[in-house]
């Protein structure tokens, strides 16, 4: 995506926190991050679009949950397509990173 290397483990961090748990937590801790400069401005821009989606596992149960009450006999397709529906999500959002570390 372009975030310089000294940078990469935290920003890592951040994507597995967003991934696992909610991108609101990491964007919490990304503001930490910019607030005590611990990370460079460019890191911080590229990881603000890398965060910005909603391809976390929370969110693929309650989309799974909800298309099951529409028709329960589907279920199991429908937890394979949530979990390829994340990764889609999240690639996306890695080249819209991807693109804006070009701009920066």
């Amino acid at each position: 995506m372009g975030i310089p290397w000294a940078d990469c483990g935290i920003i890592g961090t951040l994507l597995g926190k967003k991934t696992i748990l909610n991108e609101f937590l990491a964007y919490l801790d990304l503001s930490e991050l910019i607030k005590q400069q611990q990370i460079s401005q460019r890191a911080a821009i590229i990881t603000t679009y890398a965060l910005c989606n909603f391809a976390n596992i929370g969110t693929i149960g309650i989309t799974i949950g909800s298309m099951t009450a529409i028709d329960p006999n589907r279920q199991h397709d429908l937890a394979q397509m949530g979990v390829k529906s994340m990764i889609g999500g999240l690639l996306a959002s890695f080249i819209t990173a991807g693109i804006a570390g070009m701009l920066v």
